[in-house]
């Protein structure tokens, strides 16, 4: 598995979803995953598209549908990525 850290408390986090195990987290820098219910953490945002300058914007919100994770970033709108391409980064 990628790297991973225990916790988030250097990011600002603005919401939170849960699918099963897996916790996401929308934070001032992008989207993190934890698989293991928050023990480790995880950036995912080389699956979503807006993430091409190496700098990842607020995200706002999320929501899931089926296998699908939907990103709400301030004035920059709503993107989508299916949740295996975002954990393909870190079971790499």
């Amino acid at each position: 598995m990628g790297m991973g850290y225990n916790g988030l408390n250097t990011k600002h986090v603005f919401s939170l979803i849960a699918d099963g195990s897996r916790i996401f987290a929308s934070t001032n820098s992008g989207v993190f995953i934890s698989p293991d219910l928050g023990d480790h953490w995880y950036q995912i945002n080389g699956g979503l598209s807006w993430f091409v300058s190496g700098e990842a914007p607020p995200v706002n919100c999320l929501a899931l549908h089926g296998n699908t994770l939907y990103a709400g970033l301030w004035f920059e709108g709503l993107y989508k990525a299916s949740i295996a391409d975002l954990l393909a980064g870190i079971y790499a």
